[in-house]
């Protein structure tokens, strides 16, 4: 599957839903690959921890996303988008099977639910931007993008034309792992074991020395680490697009995480880790989602026997966007 893409010359608004994310995209699209940022807008949402509650209770949230669709379209009209596209990814397919998706208004609003491979074509694409500016000469890219909900891999071509070589999906996303981690006592290495379970036999259609790029808050997360002048430095997804993290630097950061429950007060630990991570964000989950939501992407490097990756501050809806306007018809297979 291979398309050109053409010269589009629009302002598009794509409005990802995603697990716990509900993201806004306004861009000029110039060329086939290339984006002009207008404006971006997320706001919190709870469908991957809604579908394991009630129906009653999944109801409510999917209204909530339906008021936040209106608003957010609204706002892509008023920066005058042409064309406005609304598509889900994996909590928004297991939301489909359910009756209450219509009966929400969900369903009219939203214009495409994603397969697994549109979404990991919708990764390469993204991954293409980021790859651009590290390396230029590249044709040929494998893309990991590590969601709240699941774990996207994609192999392909990026010249010219896109053409998806090689997708697979698995449910290893940042809510999946950090459910699992504390399910089993908080234990990296088994959590690590039921990675490469998971993983087990995957075996990527990809050359050796193709560029990997990796996409999601552990990776995102871990470049800004390396690249923050302080605790009190305000994130800023340009400075962590395209930051290479090598794989024994992803080894240090689980290393860490691992030995903090072997310390004589490991709640005490984590709560310092948690610290570091997220500065004044006392209780909260981050450290845990770096310390767990690296694992997967150290593994896949280890398969596709790499030793570094660059990390993209992109996301599917920016890939989705380029793809709507320049080659529409790769969503439609």
């Amino acid at each position: 599957m291979a398309s050109v893409l053409r010269r589009a010359g629009q302002r598009i608004a794509a409005i990802e839903l995603g697990s716990r994310r509900i993201r806004l995209l306004v861009a000029d699209v110039l060329q086939g690959r290339e984006l002009r940022l207008v404006d971006t807008q997320v706001r919190k949402i709870g469908v991957i921890e809604a579908l394991r509650c009630s129906e009653q209770e999944l109801a409510a949230e999917l209204l909530s996303v339906v008021r936040n669709i209106d608003d957010l379209t609204q706002h892509a009209v008023r920066h005058g988008a042409e064309n406005i596209s609304v598509f889900g990814t994996e909590a928004i397919r297991k939301v489909s099977e359910r009756g209450v998706f219509v009966e929400s208004g969900l369903a009219e609003r939203i214009t495409h639910v994603l397969t697994g491979r549109q979404e990991a074509l919708c990764s390469l694409v993204s991954g293409s931007i980021t790859s651009r500016s590290v390396e230029p000469q590249a044709r040929k890219l494998v893309v990991i993008d590590h969601g709240a909900g699941s774990l996207e891999i994609a192999a392909g071509q990026v010249g010219e034309s896109i053409g998806l070589n090689f997708s697979a999906s698995f449910p290893l996303g940042g809510t999946h792992l950090l459910e699992a981690f504390r399910t089993c006592g908080r234990n990296l290495e088994r959590l690590r074991d039921l990675v490469r379970s998971e993983l087990n036999g995957l075996k990527i259609e990809a050359e050796g020395g193709v560029p990997v790029i990796a996409m999601g808050t552990a990776a995102t997360k871990c470049a800004w680490l390396t690249v923050r002048r302080g605790r009190t430095d305000r994130y800023d997804p340009k400075r962590v697009d395209g930051v290479r993290l090598p794989l024994k630097g992803l080894e240090q950061v689980f290393e860490h995480a691992r030995s903090l429950n072997h310390q004589s007060n490991p709640n005490k630990a984590w709560e310092r880790f948690q610290e570091f991570v997220n500065p004044g964000e006392h209780g909260g989950d981050a450290a845990e989602r770096v310390a767990t939501g690296v694992i997967p992407i150290i593994e896949v490097l280890c398969i596709l026997e790499a030793d570094a990756l660059y990390v993209s501050s992109l996301g599917t809806r920016h890939g989705f966007a380029l793809l709507k306007a320049s080659a529409a018809n790769l969503l439609d297979n």
